[in-house]
């Protein structure tokens, strides 16, 4: 973990953009890339979908004051939304509110009350939902702006994970249609113009740790250690209070470790043999690079008595035994954090909100929209559709549409 000021860089807000903040469908999280490279002012997650959830949804076709079925809710481009489709997605939503909630944040059971408030959130939600769809079809005309292709397996690939989200329900065919476009439009989007990033230079991380290691002070209470723990419980870790057996046969097995090292072993292959925290054990029982305060007390007391270099005597914590071997404290050597600093940069390079953001404004801006004006209208310079008078705002509604840009990157740490 490497030291960072206590801000971090706020999410996008997208100033042409006017709907609320998350989607809440499962997918991956995309990283959001400073202004420049700076290793600790980075990183920024945001997770799930990019279209955000104004208020409870609601449907029911006699809010809409008679408009026939059969008509045009919506059009974007040589797409089109029939008011039949629109009123299927919405009774869907309403009729399961669980899912509802789930996939959009939403919570449709406060509807079925009615009235002239309910008919006006209802407009409001047939607003929310248009937007999705706009977005949705955006999202693949960038793709073809770009020069890509939706394959098949890219949108089959995005249907399994709707599926997952949604098990056994049956989401209506539009709906369905425009989720999956828009996680599969999405991910291609975000290859394409993440071929377009370069490779973290071997100059760009020195860079990066010497303006990281320029305040000595930041690294107060800084250290590198290492551990090897034998558990009380090597299938979960500190998940309960140890039996007596249990309590024994974690002290001999770390005294046996003990005994190892005494006698010349190397710490890295010990650990690597016997330590059941499996995630240092594949790195030689290392822990990396922490500030005092990152483990339990018995463990930051054993390790703040120890010199650089040396090892502990074994140590209980509530985990099991461990044995500690301090590796350096202060100011961290190149090699200590070369690898943290590589990998944060490269994360930093990867396709961010910015990039996805531009492409798809881009393209509304170029694209013909046509919204049923019972439903609301197309506002070009927010680039959404915007309720019809009478409708009432929901929370959150301000907030941008890109706001919450999600997308399959790798998880960052």
């Amino acid at each position: 973990m490497l030291p960072r000021p206590s801000y971090l860089r706020p999410w996008l807000t997208c100033s042409t953009t006017c709907l609320p903040s998350t989607l809440r469908f499962p997918v991956a999280s995309v990283i959001v890339p400073p202004a420049s490279r700076s290793v600790h002012r980075h990183r920024r997650w945001v997770h799930g979908l990019v279209i955000g959830i104004v208020a409870a949804l609601v449907a029911t076709s006699c809010a809409y004051g008679g408009t026939p079925l059969d008509a045009g809710a919506l059009e974007v481009g040589d797409r089109r939304l029939s008011v039949s489709d629109l009123t299927a997605e919405l009774d869907f939503l309403v009729a399961n509110p669980e899912l509802a909630n789930a996939l959009i944040g939403a919570d449709t059971s406060a509807i079925a009350a009615g009235g002239a408030a309910g008919e006006a959130q209802e407009r409001q939600v047939a607003v929310t939902v248009l937007n999705l769809h706009v977005y949705s079809s955006l999202l693949v005309d960038s793709v073809a702006r770009e020069g890509g292709e939706i394959t098949e397996s890219a949108r089959t690939e995005a249907a399994g994970q709707l599926a997952e989200a949604t098990g056994s329900q049956t989401i209506p065919g539009s709906l369905s249609d425009a989720l999956v476009d828009l996680v599969a439009a999405q991910q291609v989007l975000v290859g394409i113009l993440g071929d377009r990033v370069g490779q973290v230079t071997e100059e760009e991380v020195r860079a990066a740790y010497d303006e990281v290691v320029s305040d000595a002070a930041r690294f107060e209470g800084y250290s590198c250690s290492s551990h090897i723990l034998v558990a009380f419980d090597p299938t979960s870790p500190g998940s309960a209070t140890p039996t007596a057996e249990q309590e024994a046969a974690a002290l001999a097995g770390a005294e046996a470790a003990a005994a190892r090292l005494a006698a010349g072993e190397a710490f890295e292959a010990v650990a690597s043999e016997v330590s059941d925290d499996t995630g240092s054990a594949s790195r030689g029982g290392s822990l990396g690079c922490n500030f005092a305060g990152s483990f339990v007390p018995e463990f930051e007391t054993a390790l703040g008595l120890l010199g650089v270099g040396e090892i502990s005597a074994v140590v209980r914590t509530d985990f099991g035994f461990h044995i500690i071997r301090l590796d350096s404290r202060g100011v961290p050597s190149f090699d200590d954090i070369e690898a943290d600093i590589r990998a944060e940069l490269e994360q930093a390079a990867q396709i961010g909100q910015e990039d996805l953001t531009a492409a798809v404004v881009e393209t509304a801006q170029s694209t013909t929209v046509v919204v049923n004006p019972r439903f609301g209208t197309w506002n070009r310079e927010q680039a959404a559709v915007v309720a019809p008078s009478g409708a009432a705002p929901a929370p959150g509604a301000q907030e941008s549409l890109f706001s919450s840009l999600g997308s399959q990157l790798p998880q960052g740490q």
